[in-house]
């Protein structure tokens, strides 16, 4: 039988890795945003 633990289980893992796409995709994005504004004129 299919337990309901194992599914909640899969579902907060790929929630932790949605997360973390996330949160690598935003502090990636803040750095490019600091790197442009210290080189405006690139």
């Amino acid at each position: 039988s299919y337990s309901f633990g194992s599914a909640s289980k899969q579902i907060k893992k790929k929630t932790d890795l949605y997360r973390g796409l996330k949160q690598g995709l935003v502090s990636g994005l803040k750095q490019f945003l600091l790197v442009n504004a210290d080189n405006p004129h690139r």
